[in-house]
């Protein structure tokens, strides 16, 4: 199994299409900004910092707050 697939196999826990779209383009963003942010020393401000816990923070509240 890949890396993709694991991360669209957890997306996928969420039972609604929707959630899991959102689930997986917000690991897919936060992950392309952690790897731009260590291989390519892009700069890490407060403001893409806040807003990348924002999405994790999203992530998660969506999680938690799934009706099954």
């Amino acid at each position: 199994m890949t890396q993709h697939d694991a991360a669209l196999a957890a997306a996928l826990e969420f039972p609604l299409a929707a959630p899991a779209y959102a689930v997986f383009t917000g690991m897919g963003a936060v992950g392309a900004s952690a790897l731009g942010t260590v291989i390519h020393k892009d700069p890490l401000s407060a403001g893409r910092a806040l807003a990348l816990a924002l999405i994790v923070g999203g992530i998660v509240l969506a999680r938690v707050t799934n009706p099954e």
